[in-house]
């Protein structure tokens, strides 16, 4: 060895073989972290994909509906009405209220558990309760967003109704009227 180094040589084999729980745990983040990436890009690559499909395939049956309205056939759509719309807002704000309370329950549960001393699994359960609250609160925000939505219906269906257009049946009489 030179003078002056730092570098130690070991004595035994098992200073060359002494396990280091930390040693590769960057790398093994990282790694996870980018097939993670890769894994959560695949899926939306997919979902927007199908979406894509589904609005052609939708686009295309909306124009043979439009078409099939104008040669006299009666669709079987149900249309919206302020009924309607302020109950479903009144069943998604119910289940907002219970969604919230179990996700307050869960944090509270959480709250009083102790974590594990030993790093790994320190780690494992912070990545737990984090997906779990996380999923909890992220299906109640989906319920309030809903009852706002039905309830921005509700007023709107309220206070500007929608029209039934009578211009199409009024040109089909009159051109009925004037081929006798």
């Amino acid at each position: 060895m030179r003078q002056g180094s730092t570098s130690r040589v070991p004595d035994t084999l098992l200073d060359v073989a002494a396990y280091n729980p930390a040693g590769g745990s960057e790398l093994v983040k990282n790694v996870f972290g980018f097939l993670y990436v890769v894994v959560v890009a695949v899926f939306v690559v997919r979902l927007f994909r199908r979406r894509a499909q589904r609005a052609t395939s939708e686009r295309i049956a909306a124009k043979a509906e439009q078409e099939a309205r104008s040669i006299g056939e009666e669709g079987a759509d149900k249309e919206a009405t302020p009924l309607a719309a302020a109950w479903g807002a009144a069943q998604a704000a119910f289940f907002t209220y219970l969604l919230f309370q179990l996700s307050t329950n869960v944090d509270a549960y959480f709250g009083r558990q102790q974590l594990p001393d030993q790093f790994t699994a320190r780690n494992i359960t912070v990545t737990l309760r984090t997906v779990i609250q996380g999923l909890s609160y992220l299906a109640t925000f989906i319920f309030a967003a809903n009852a706002v939505g039905l309830t921005g219906l509700t007023l709107q269906l309220l206070l500007s109704p929608p029209q039934k257009s009578a211009a199409p049946l009024a040109a089909d009489s009159e051109s009925e009227q004037e081929e006798p």
